[in-house]
């Protein structure tokens, strides 16, 4: 397991005027999940997740998963594990994203689950009736990129 946080500093705002200013806060969760990528840790995988609050990262975890599974699998553990904590977090309309088609064709509905059934699929779809709005983009791999390497520091960092 393989846990950090970002502290956020308050930002001052000057105000102009006396009207009250609505801040938009916008939440992002990012994920991913990789497996058999590093030689010596053999039939295991790790998945992670972030979550960005106005494009600072306020959460992220990552965990090595000791079962053997594949890719599609360890990249919903990383959709499911960021879901349930935006949950927690009471977050109520979320930004989803990664960099595999797949899952973000299966989440849009591009894919249906009768073409690709997948089990996880449906333990998402039972998270997302948590949030008032959930949106599924896809982003480049370089987007992603934290995302991947904190997946791939945990499977290092915990070998067996």
């Amino acid at each position: 397991m393989f846990s950090c946080f970002n502290s956020v500093e308050s930002q001052i705002i000057p105000i102009e005027s006396e009207e009250s200013i609505e801040e938009s806060i916008e939440y992002k969760l990012k994920f991913d999940g990789i497996t058999d990528i590093i030689h010596e840790v053999k039939n295991a995988s790790s998945a992670a997740a972030y979550i960005y609050k106005n494009n600072i990262a306020i959460w992220c975890f990552g965990i090595k998963i000791t079962q053997k599974m594949d890719e599609i699998d360890a990249i919903y553990t990383g959709l499911i594990i960021g879901i349930t904590r935006a949950i927690h977090m009471n977050i109520k309309e979320i930004i989803v994203e990664t960099h595999n088609n797949t899952i973000i064709d299966h989440m849009n509905y591009i894919v249906t689950n009768k073409q690709y059934p997948h089990k996880m699929y449906t333990e998402v779809k039972k998270l997302e009736k948590s949030f008032n709005k959930i949106t599924y983009n896809h982003i480049t791999f370089e987007e992603n990129i934290k995302t991947n390497q904190l997946s791939r520091a945990t499977l290092v960092k915990y070998p067996n």
